[in-house]
């Protein structure tokens, strides 16, 4: 995930410089910036409330790979066999997608 994240920064920035011409215009005048990452990063540093939600996607993040890492650590623990452990996170998966 890391690595598609960052192979994307230099790709959204060269979609970005090849958009037509008012597109992004009103989000760069009010913003201050010219809609740059590091305008939109300065702009995220600067208030303390956009500070905050960054620190808590980052944290959920975090805490949601640490508790997939622990439950298919588990699952493999008790299951063991692979085929099992396919089965029953089929099985599970398809009931967390229709509720």
């Amino acid at each position: 995930m890391s690595a598609l994240l960052l192979v994307a920064v230099p790709l959204v920035s060269a979609l970005w410089r090849r958009r037509p011409e008012g597109v992004g215009s009103a989000h760069s005048s009010s913003s201050g910036g010219r809609g740059s990452l590091r305008g939109s990063l300065r702009l995220v540093l600067g208030s303390g409330q956009l500070r905050t939600i960054a620190g808590v996607v980052v944290i959920s993040s975090f805490v949601t790979a640490v508790c997939g890492w622990q439950f298919r650590a588990m699952a493999q623990q008790s299951l063991g066999d692979k085929d099992a452990m396919a089965a029953f996170f089929g099985t599970f998966d398809a009931w967390v997608g229709l509720k």
